[in-house]
């Protein structure tokens, strides 16, 4: 079993090979057969197709044609035709009776893009469902279709040659990444920032067929693929993928990490500066500030390149996992240290000291809103003597299942991604003063004031960031502390976290704006329905209502 999630939406793979899902459904990402969201898991189906022949119902996964592309044998009447534009006996064009299929079965992987999610099934077929154009079939598939690799672009294809198994798949924002069993990596999608690694950079559009992923600077092995005239080979001996908003990543047998595509906020973690000089700060309202980067990134990868993770004596460290949020990514060491890079939007609660001509200084609610870059790997911290066994990356949040059976949450908490029952950053988070952010909003330090305006605390961003939150039991399996505990695995989403527990059930917390919790409610399950909070006697208003601050039991 597993689950993944993502934008707004959740898909779990239960042991008998069904595929369920709940969250956004608008974009026909549930793979329902229908375009709207559900707040409880709801089963995947695949596309049927009418026979026009014999008006029988067939499915890609079991009437397939062999070597015939998108082509359907009907096991009734023995008539092949194409899924997409028919041309019936006489040679006239007949048009295909669509209809939901049956159910999706047989998968062994999924994974949960930007409105759209796509799985492989035993026998190595990816499929996809929901709308994005260039990766779902046709754009927009409201139950699962299957990708066509027999069209797949390979410089090696030639005579007797045989399409790889593919083994995993990741979905990005609006690209997808698929691992066959040679170890080579393959992309299809929107190409714009370079995510497909295909060593383009003057053409960046888009690919409808997957494209076999450049080696860059990897040193390529020869049992991966065939040698050619020119020497050129493909990424390989690849074990694990990940697919971020418009970056990529790859991890090596030998425990060396690739990143490439986009690196406008450090996605990469490649220790460059990219995007040039900021905007200035742009405040919206008293509770809302935002700060845009509008300059081009000029140092975006069309190709693989390695990402070191560095001890303190400069020591390269191999890696045995890797995750990709939205703009961050995370590794996690041989030896279990975790580390993450890229940008996290950052959310308090706080309580604002302004100055007013008329009123002097005086006091307001506020959320505030900034952003931490990090340009290069840095360590996050679980707990004293704690490692990490699996990492999960997300929108502005990060998750580690811990060696003391533990999972940890840093990064954003605004909708109760910590899961321990609060929407606050950190303890700290309740006086801001606001003229300290006003020029810019990636500051080193913050300073917090009591209600008297004086200054009681000053906290680095690191402090406030990498140090990892223990989530809590809520109606979960629990220890003595009261923190989730019996967990097989952990995923991250939109501001939601979810877990697997050791019997199979699985748990979400964070954000459950439209259902994506999975608990057959929307906005607060253990947190009041109204979108305000207090510290200290002070209400802050404009807190996300929509969450859930405690692990619920999803279905």
């Amino acid at each position: 079993p597993m689950v993944d999630s993502g934008y707004q939406h959740a898909v779990a793979l239960k042991a008998d090979g069904t595929v369920w899902a709940w969250g956004l459904g608008t974009s026909g990402q549930l793979g329902t057969g229908y375009q709207t969201s559900t707040t409880f898991p709801a089963l995947v189906h695949e596309m049927g197709y009418v026979c026009p022949a014999c008006g029988t119902l067939c499915h890609e996964s079991t009437d397939g044609a062999p070597g015939v592309g998108h082509a359907l044998l009907c096991p009734n009447c023995g008539q092949v035709f194409d899924r997409d534009s028919v041309t019936g006996a006489n040679g006239a064009a007949v048009a295909v009776g669509q209809a939901t299929g049956g159910v999706l079965e047989n998968i062994v992987g999924v994974s949960a893009g930007d409105g759209f999610t796509l799985a492989v099934d035993a026998s190595g077929n990816v499929w996809a469902w929901g709308t994005k154009e260039h990766v779902v079939p046709g754009t927009t598939a409201l139950t699962a279709r299957k990708i066509d690799f027999s069209l797949s672009l390979d410089e090696n294809r030639g005579a007797g040659y045989v399409m790889p198994k593919i083994v995993a798949v990741a979905a990005g924002a609006d690209h997808a990444l698929a691992l066959d069993a040679n170890g080579t990596v393959w992309a299809w999608g929107s190409d714009t920032y370079g995510q497909l690694g295909l060593d383009d950079v003057t053409g960046y559009g888009y690919h409808d067929l997957p494209t076999h992923v450049t080696r860059g600077d990897a040193a390529a092995d020869s049992y991966s693929t065939v040698d050619i005239a020119s020497g050129y080979k493909y990424l390989d001996h690849v074990v694990a993928i990940e697919a971020g908003s418009q970056f990529s990543m790859a991890l090596r047998s030998d425990g060396t990490m690739y990143v490439w595509g986009r690196n406008d906020v450090n996605q990469l973690g490649l220790g460059d500066t990219t995007h040039g000089a900021d905007v200035n700060v742009t405040s919206t309202s008293t509770y809302h500030t935002v700060q845009q980067i509008t300059a081009e990134d000029t140092l975006k990868r069309a190709v693989p390149t390695r990402l070191d993770v560095k001890d303190s004596l400069g020591s390269s460290l191999p890696i045995q996992a890797i995750a990709a949020g939205d703009r961050s990514g995370t590794a996690l060491t041989m030896d279990g240290q975790v580390y993450t890079w890229g940008t996290y939007w950052l959310f308090q609660y706080l309580h604002c000291r302004y100055w007013s001509d008329y009123y002097g200084w005086h006091h307001a609610p506020s959320v505030h809103q900034y952003y931490e870059e990090i340009q290069s790997p840095r360590q996050v911290v679980l707990a004293d003597g704690v490692t990490g066994r699996s990492i999960a990356a997300g929108v502005n949040a990060g998750y580690s299942l811990g060696s003391d059976g533990k999972v940890y949450a840093w990064g954003s908490n605004a909708y109760g991604q910590y899961g321990d029952g609060t929407h606050t950053g950190d303890q700290y988070s309740l006086y801001f003063e606001q003229n300290s952010y006003n020029t810019s909003p990636n500051l080193a330090a913050v300073t917090f004031y009591n209600r008297d305006g004086a200054a009681v605390l000053t906290l680095s961003k690191d402090q406030m960031m990498y140090q990892g939150h223990p989530v809590s039991a809520g109606i979960g399996p629990g220890d003595g502390d009261g923190k989730l505990t019996n967990v097989l695995m952990i995923a991250a989403g939109k501001e939601t976290g979810y877990m697997v527990s050791t019997d199979g059930y699985v748990y979400g917390w964070g954000r459950n704006e439209v259902g994506e919790v999975g608990n057959v409610s929307i906005n607060d399950r253990y947190t009041t329905a109204s979108a305000s909070g207090s510290h200290s006697g002070y209400t802050v208003t404009n807190r996300y209502a929509a969450t859930s601050e405690l692990p619920y039991l999803v279905g």
